[in-house]
């Protein structure tokens, strides 16, 4: 198995928050050192990342050394003895990544797996990443409704650069004078001018339009939008399929409701794993003692929910052999789900902090 190296200099990088974060190391700064295994990883989060090490290759101007630039340091290996030559050190990491264990063995060992998942949830289910986070926007406000709205819209501007998504989710606060339940329920047409140059990427200013017209009819009717998906729920379902399909249905029951929207509200009808959809009610109906999740919902249970597959949370779970399935779509999150539900039936989408936190975490550690 390839692995790096661990020294005490200020040489080594480690990103603040995480104490058992791995490090990286230059390693032409080090090119008289070979790399060769001391102690054995002290946690499952080390022993993951140290399953599934890359290696980046050098800049051109150092063509000639063979080596990788940056080689992963988990904080349970040591820096071992030193080497007359580069080409030892190269042999050396060339020998050790051919005895890599290919990051699908760790499913063989699903216990492992749940030990690593389960530290990672604590490590990520905290207020700490909140303001980072789009779930920032509905926690601004306390009012059931209010959230509820702020959830919805933040939920489906969802995807981009999350310091925009955020920007953008303030944005229509402000334009709902941060009062949305109130502005939702008695606007009149002529207040909606101001949402016309409102967009976000492809969420264009007549999406915007429909649903506040979708809202503003709902909210007329009903006391909250839990309704509009346990409404369709029926007895023994395992999960939330016919709520999204449901809620989708509903969404564009009327006649004038514009085509073009419909990209932005998915349903599993259309094979869609509804990544925004299954984190607002992630949002909505989960509950701890973290102060992450709200959990103002009853109608829907935990264990029906479903894991909002994104593309750091399938990296990871390809990597850890939870996903099978080539392609990514509404079937692959069932069949995620239903193997995190192995290790918790109950809540099976805590997993979700786990996921998310670890294939973020790595995105920004491979990152110069």
């Amino acid at each position: 198995m390839l692995l790096g190296v661990r020294a005490t200099s200020a040489s080594i990088s480690m990103n603040k928050g995480f104490e058992h974060a791995p490090k990286f190391i230059n390693l032409k700064n080090v090119d008289k050192f070979s790399l060769r295994r001391q102690a054995k990883p002290t946690n499952s989060f080390d022993n993951f990342f140290s399953e599934v090490v890359k290696a980046r290759p050098g800049p051109k101007k150092n063509r000639d050394q063979q080596y990788p630039r940056y080689i992963y340091c988990s904080p349970s290996l040591a820096l071992m003895e030193r080497k007359s030559t580069t080409l030892g050190a190269e042999k050396q990491i060339k020998r050790e990544k051919s005895n890599a264990v290919p990051p699908s063995a760790v499913n063989r060992q699903p216990s492992t797996v749940k030990v690593l998942l389960d530290e990672a949830a604590l490590r990520y289910n905290t207020t700490d990443f909140i303001e980072s986070d789009p779930i920032s926007i509905p926690h601004r406000f306390s009012g059931l409704q209010d959230r509820e709205i702020m959830g919805f819209w933040a939920a489906t501007l969802a995807w981009g650069q999350r310091k925009t998504i955020i920007n953008n989710a303030s944005r229509l606060a402000e334009l709902m004078d941060n009062a949305p339940f109130d502005f939702i329920r008695n606007h009149e047409e002529l207040d909606r001018k101001r949402f016309l140059d409102f967009k976000h990427r492809t969420f264009q200013a007549m999406d915007t339009l429909w649903f506040l017209e979708f809202l503003q009819q709902y909210y007329q009717q009903h006391h909250s939008l839990e309704t509009a998906f346990a409404r369709h729920l029926k007895l023994g379902d395992q999960t939330v399929e016919n709520a999204l399909r449901g809620f989708h249905d509903d969404f564009f029951a009327d006649p004038d409701a514009p085509t073009r929207t419909r990209k932005h509200v998915a349903t599993p009808a259309r094979g869609s794993t509804c990544k925004r959809l299954n984190m607002f009610l992630r949002w909505m109906v989960r509950k701890d003692n973290t102060g992450v999740d709200f959990g103002l919902w009853t109608g829907i249970s935990p264990s029906q929910l479903l894991i909002p597959l994104d593309v750091h949370v399938e990296r990871v779970a390809r990597r850890m052999g939870l996903l099978q399935r080539k392609q990514t779509d509404w079937k692959s999150v069932l069949e995620l789900t239903e193997n995190l539900r192995a290790f918790d039936p109950n809540d099976p989408v805590k997993y979700d902090f786990a996921l998310f936190g670890l294939g973020v975490l790595e995105k920004d550690l491979w990152r110069k």
